[in-house]
């Protein structure tokens, strides 16, 4: 939950950077908030299916594993 919680603080304190983006045009604040809502729920997903497989898989070398196969396959299964 504590890194959970410094990535979502991240990402906040980038918006305002990202905001510069709209002065110089091309880009509109329903853009930038739709990438960051975007990244937020996308950081979620995988703080959840982290949860899932360590609570499911005892061993923390197992969980990482079934972790990194199912965001591989997530990635790479709409290829």
């Amino acid at each position: 939950m504590p890194r959970l919680i410094a990535a979502v603080l991240l990402l906040s304190a980038q918006f305002s950077f990202t905001l510069l983006a709209i002065t110089l045009g091309g880009v509109t604040m329903h853009q930038v908030t739709a990438a960051y809502g975007t990244l937020t729920s996308y950081t979620l997903m995988l703080a959840g299916l982290g949860l899932f497989c360590s609570v499911v898989f005892p061993r923390s070398p197992t969980a990482s594993f079934v972790m990194s196969w199912i965001v591989g396959l997530f990635l790479l299964v709409p290829w």
